[in-house]
């Protein structure tokens, strides 16, 4: 039997990260007055010991595994060295894992295979100890929503509000309608262009500020849309917001050549599709407009959440997603806060206004009912 087939986009993602990494890299050893070789680079992310040495015979086997990745996209996760019998590996580092027992089991009956020792070797976990933050490129929520089978409505929504919320933003359905209904009593009559500026108007910053982050925002806002049946208008709005800010941000990383296929990607997995991922689902009940936490939490100080219809951030509270999101949220709003005073939490009375104390006792709630003896018994 042989491997699995690695889905392009993957393939892609991999030699993506590559890339930049090797961009950053490059920049690195620039400022420090070091010359930048693809051959340090490699000894570097995939000597199996630190005292493998630097023999031509182990410099071209690492090349080619760093090359491998760089040509077909091939895991850097997995990256394999392969040390014959006659060769004695170096002492190994505790971060290469060795593989000869697994390699030998998948073998064909009959065969034998090259006598010798494999090994793998985590390529982004040594490539984050040189350049911090090159971890988040490698397969990032962009890669996550674009690769089949896409996330289900109830999964997108939960990931939208832990990635908002690491960013420093929330939504809320509140915000559409107050907006939209204030764009129509002063004479906008065109609810499908109204909703189509609000949400280029809500999205600006995440396309002006664009990140890698911000890019899996915006592709699982677009995903969310598509499935909920929401407009073309809203749908092309944050659509053309992902595609600016992709290319913005390739553009001012030197990434230029990854646009193409991964606005192909964007449109193919994303933009063509027009159907619910779950028969049963009926459409998202919160499709809100993403904002600051700064303007949320003037917006809340001026209405009380328990006075306004929707009024708390969106949260999927029975997600296990939830507490990792709402710690999240706590974060924003600390920073938030920080502006004014000093200190690490959010005020109580912050987190009352917010919404976030009721967002988490109810998450609480579904906690406890889903592990009380009484909905154990009746699961069961």
């Amino acid at each position: 039997m042989g491997r699995p087939a690695i889905p392009e986009i993957e393939r892609l993602a991999n030699r993506f990260w590559l890339a930049k990494l090797l961009a950053d890299w490059r920049q690195l050893d620039a400022r420090n007055g070091k010359r930048f070789t693809l051959t340090a680079v490699a000894r570097t992310l995939l000597s199996v010991g630190s005292s493998e040495g630097v023999e031509t015979t182990a410099d071209r086997e690492r090349l080619q595994a760093l090359t491998t990745i760089q040509r077909i996209g091939s895991n850097p996760r997995q990256c394999r060295r392969f040390f014959p019998s006659d060769i004695e590996p170096p002492n190994i580092d505790e971060d290469v894992v060795e593989v000869t027992s697994e390699v030998a089991r998948r073998r064909r009956p009959g065969t034998s295979g090259r006598g010798g020792r494999y090994f793998v070797v985590d390529a982004v976990a040594r490539a984050e100890k040189v350049i911090r933050g090159s971890a988040a490129w490698h397969r990032p929520v962009l890669v996550q929503v674009l690769r089949p089978p896409a996330p289900a409505r109830d999964e997108t929504r939960a990931l939208i509000a832990l990635e908002l919320a690491k960013l420093g933003f929330v939504r809320s359905g509140s915000l559409v309608r107050e907006q939209a209904r204030r764009r129509f009593r002063k004479g906008d009559r065109d609810p499908e262009v109204i909703s189509a500026d609000l949400w280029s108007r809500a999205l600006a910053p995440l396309e002006h500020g664009g990140t890698i982050e911000s890019l899996g925002i915006l592709a699982l806002l677009l995903h969310e849309q598509r499935i909920s049946f929401e407009s073309e208008s809203v749908c092309q709005s944050i659509c053309d917001t992902l595609l600016y800010a992709l290319e913005g941000l390739l553009v001012s990383e030197g990434l230029e050549e990854f646009y193409d296929p991964l606005e192909r990607h964007i449109y193919e997995r994303l933009w063509c599709q027009r159907w619910q991922a779950d028969l049963e689902d009926e459409g998202s009940d919160s499709l809100g407009t993403p904002v600051s936490m700064r303007k949320w939490l003037a917006r809340c100080k001026k209405i009380p959440w328990h006075t306004r219809q929707g009024g708390l951030p969106d949260l999927v509270v029975n997600s296990d997603l939830a507490e990792q999101t709402l710690e999240a949220m706590s974060s924003a709003l600390a920073r938030t806060e920080r502006r004014k005073r000093k200190g690490s939490k959010p005020s109580a009375e912050a987190m009352n206004v917010a919404g976030i104390s009721e967002l988490r006792r109810r998450a609480k709630q579904v906690e406890f009912a889903s592990t009380s003896p009484k909905t154990l018994d009746k699961s069961s």
